[in-house]
């Protein structure tokens, strides 16, 4: 879900002013159901110890897809259920938020993050 921070920040950028790009995943355990009101994470939990992860952007017709990968000494314990689009490696504006069902993640896997957001959901 696009929460309201995010639609503000595009709103922003096609209005010609100051806008803040996303270009980091935040990821964590929380498991409330998102709102257009979120403005974080629930639980978030750093991949580097102390900061998101940058991601990797393509684009296809109508969509950005934003990718990041929880590499398999990365967060090992902890049971992840929630996923952010960020403007900062710390703190910034978040886009969007998602719930998924709970990943256990240990050293065994390495989990994709991938968020991808359609463009043509802006076309009246």
């Amino acid at each position: 879900m696009i929460v309201d921070n995010g639609l503000n920040q595009i709103r922003d950028w096609m209005c010609g002013e100051g806008a803040t790009y996303p270009l980091y995943i935040g990821v964590g355990t929380g498991t409330t159901t998102e709102t257009s009101s979120d403005t974080a994470l629930e639980s978030e939990e750093y991949p580097n110890g102390s900061s998101r992860s940058s991601t990797t952007i393509t684009s296809t017709d109508y969509s950005i897809n934003f990718r990041m990968d929880i590499e398999d000494d990365e967060l090992n314990g902890k049971t992840l259920a929630e996923k952010g689009l960020f403007t900062a490696s710390t703190g910034g504006i978040m886009y969007s938020r998602q719930t998924y069902p709970d990943i256990e993640k240990d050293s065994s896997i390495v989990v994709p993050t991938t968020i991808k957001i359609n463009i043509s959901s802006f076309i009246p």
